[in-house]
């Protein structure tokens, strides 16, 4: 059965379900007979042992609690869901109320704001992380002003930018900055078989990116394009020291970044294959 996902009450628990989290988190595992004891002396509550006891039986079904002889104690898997799901609300909350990725993808149209880059380029893994997985999205094209940073991030967001590449063979992206730091980063991307050609007069008003049924334009504040303008021109090496002055640069800010992304359906293909036939120009889905 799927793990349901509990928030316990905050402050002094007031349910039966809230007593046994809060109990189970602090000591464990524990019978059935103790968790008993527990929510009578220590929370005060007027239940019953039967009460209790079919209680627990109903949430190791539920997958929440597992019980190993006569004890129980909380799976790890509600624990890591309940993480993730306190990690996505801490994020939306630093955001904005924001739709889910479910609602963003059966839209027809979704406007987002972010306000740094990480976050940002967080999204678009995600996003294209679930087309992905939808269905193999196929070549996809995209103009950018620079290369988008892929060497930071965690093991998993590396392993996801992977699989993102690979699920996408055939692709192109025109980049309009031609910096050490474009191209260094565009060898990353070739790395995985993405086509990279960098120097090209593009991505002059926005950033575009076309596949899997969808186009997204993205535009960043002018602010951060002249920081970012700055920072890519001045790494000409990539050395140990440049990845935290990169990182206090150019993804410690607040900056406003905002992603407009359009469902096109099946027109997205022709788009891309059009580009691709004509890749020695500009992609011309820009606006």
């Amino acid at each position: 059965m799927a793990t349901n996902l509990i928030i316990p009450t905050m402050g002094k628990p007031k349910t039966v379900r809230d007593v046994i989290i809060s109990i189970l988190s602090q000591e464990h595992p524990l019978s059935a007979k103790i968790i008993y004891n527990h929510t009578r002396k220590k929370f005060g509550l007027s239940v019953t042992y039967q009460a209790v006891h079919k209680l627990l039986k109903q949430m190791t079904g539920e997958g929440i609690l597992k019980r190993e002889g006569r004890e129980y104690s909380i799976t790890l898997e509600w624990t890591e869901k309940n993480r993730q799901f306190f990690e996505e609300l801490c994020a939306s909350q630093k955001q904005g109320k924001r739709p889910s990725m479910e609602q963003i993808l059966g839209s027809d149209l979704t406007e987002l704001k972010f306000d740094n880059l990480y976050s940002f380029y967080s999204f678009i893994l995600n996003v294209l992380e679930k087309i992905a997985l939808a269905n193999d999205i196929g070549p996809f094209v995209a103009e950018f002003r620079h290369m988008y940073w892929a060497l930071i991030g965690s093991e998993k967001e590396q392993a996801c930018f992977r699989a993102i590449i690979e699920r996408s063979p055939g692709s192109h992206i025109l980049c309009n900055g031609d910096t050490p730091t474009d191209r260094m980063l565009a060898k990353h991307f070739e790395n995985f078989g993405v086509n990279v050609k960098t120097g090209v007069k593009c991505a002059e008003k926005c950033d575009m990116m076309i596949g899997g049924g969808f186009i997204l334009e993205i535009i960043f504040d002018e602010k951060l394009k002249k920081d970012i303008d700055k920072v890519y021109k001045e790494t000409d090496k990539m050395e140990a020291h440049n990845f935290a002055d990169i990182y206090e640069k150019m993804f410690d800010k607040k900056y406003e970044i905002v992603v407009k992304m359009k469902k096109i359906g099946e027109l997205s293909d022709k788009l891309v294959e059009k580009a691709i036939g004509d890749i020695k120009t500009p992609i011309r889905f820009s606006r």
